[in-house]
């Protein structure tokens, strides 16, 4: 997989990494529909929901990404996504909303 990250930081193509994006900049999208919502340059990360948390009007998502990473997405639910367990979702985010670390192997 390949991602983006603000400025500033300095780490080598092709390093393991690990990324960080708040719940609520990712934005959720049924995989059918993914290149309606991705503008140029955001990155893109495909995976089917796992579960569903609902607390209100704002729920989080539990995505389980193609490399077997859970990712915490926020979502709004307004009726009009009816987003369940086992969908195939593409989650997008701003390189501007991402951190990145080198990757610390733990032994």
């Amino acid at each position: 997989m390949s991602f983006s990250a603000g400025a500033g930081q300095t780490i080598e193509e092709g390093a393991r990494v690990e990324i960080f994006v708040r719940p609520e900049y990712i934005r959720t999208v049924r995989a059918a529909e993914a290149g309606k919502l991705a503008a140029d340059g955001d990155n893109r990360m495909d995976g089917v929901i796992d579960s569903l948390l609902f607390n209100g009007a704002n729920s989080r998502l539990l995505v389980r990404a193609g490399s077997g990473e859970l990712v915490e997405a926020d979502v709004t639910l307004t009726g009009e996504n009816d987003l369940k367990s086992g969908d195939e979702v593409c989650l997008v985010w701003s390189p501007r909303q991402a951190m990145c670390f080198a990757r610390q192997e733990i032994a």
